[in-house]
């Protein structure tokens, strides 16, 4: 049986067809300060219109504020 993989600090198309390519069940984007793996809410939303509706999307979050949340 398949384990259903997950890759984090998806953050550049190419990253993310990478993931797709490796047909990874889910897709994390980092919201938190990170040097390399952090992405903003606008990047993350067109790279998440790119991602096909099978790919479960998932938000990497630090302590964030209700606002960042919304």
């Amino acid at each position: 049986m398949p384990v259903p993989l997950k890759i984090n600090g998806i953050n550049t198309p190419g990253s993310l067809q990478a993931a797709l390519d490796a047909d990874v069940a889910f897709v994390g984007f980092t919201f938190y300060p990170h040097p390399s793996r952090q992405i903003s809410a606008h990047l993350a939303g067109e790279l998440a219109r790119a991602a096909p509706s099978h790919t479960q999307l998932v938000g990497v979050f630090a302590d964030p504020s209700d606002v960042e949340l919304e």
